[in-house]
């Protein structure tokens, strides 16, 4: 009996594969599994690493031009191969690995696409960067070169207000009170250097001129 059973199962499974199913009978399984080997070749393609310039030209051009060599490969199969199984066997199969090569291929070109994109963001990043660290240069050499145009008009307005300014800082360099001048003030311990060259009023002077007009007034 075991073996009995052996043999109907044998031949019930070389029965299922000669059987051709359509598409809409397939097990839903099969799909499924489809499904997910599909994900895993995009998953593996869009992490391969990127292409060379010129590597990355000749997939563009094998990608332009499938359709045209799987002619060319088919016709050449259909020479070779005189059995119409094999040669249908052998067309599904070069269909399969045209189709994961040309994902493949796709997934490297968005990725090329992708490298180029955020490079060219980074060098317009890189410019605008450039640009603003320059204008905030030249921001700050204009407000230096402006606090130094103001410092030069305030030194010549006070040179235009205060002629004899400078002259009196001569002196006291001369009288060996330019200590003096520095402070900007005169004391005992500091005289003018006016005071020490006899360029200025007495006190006796203005004493003696009260004296004389009292004198020569009205008599009280």
């Amino acid at each position: 009996m075991a073996t009995d059973t052996m043999i109907s199962s044998s031949n019930h499974n070389q029965m299922m594969k000669k059987m051709k199913f359509p598409k809409s009978a397939y097990p839903k399984g099969e799909k499924k599994k489809k499904k997910t080997t599909k994900l895993v070749n995009s998953s593996t393609a869009a992490s391969t690493p990127p292409l060379s310039p010129m590597t990355l030209h000749n997939a563009m051009v094998k990608s332009r031009f499938a359709e045209t060599i799987f002619k060319n490969q088919k016709q050449r199969l259909e020479k070779i191969t005189s059995d119409p199984v094999k040669l249908e066997k052998k067309l599904t199969e070069m269909k399969r690995k045209q189709r994961d090569e040309k994902e493949r291929i796709e997934a490297q070109l968005r990725q090329a696409q992708r490298m180029a994109d955020l490079e060219a963001k980074q060098k317009q990043e890189d410019i605008e960067k450039e640009r603003k660290l320059k204008q905030a240069q030249l921001q700050r050499q204009r407000k230096r070169e402006r606090l130094a145009l103001e410092k030069m008009e305030a030194v010549a307005l006070c040179e235009l207000q205060q002629p004899y300014c400078c002259t009196l800082k001569e002196l006291g360099i001369l009288t060996r009170c330019d200590r003096a001048w520095s402070w900007g003030c005169w004391g005992p311990h500091h005289p003018s250097p006016l005071k020490q060259l006899g360029l200025h009023i007495k006190e006796d002077d203005e004493e003696y001129y009260d004296q004389v007009e009292l004198e020569e007034g009205e008599i009280v």
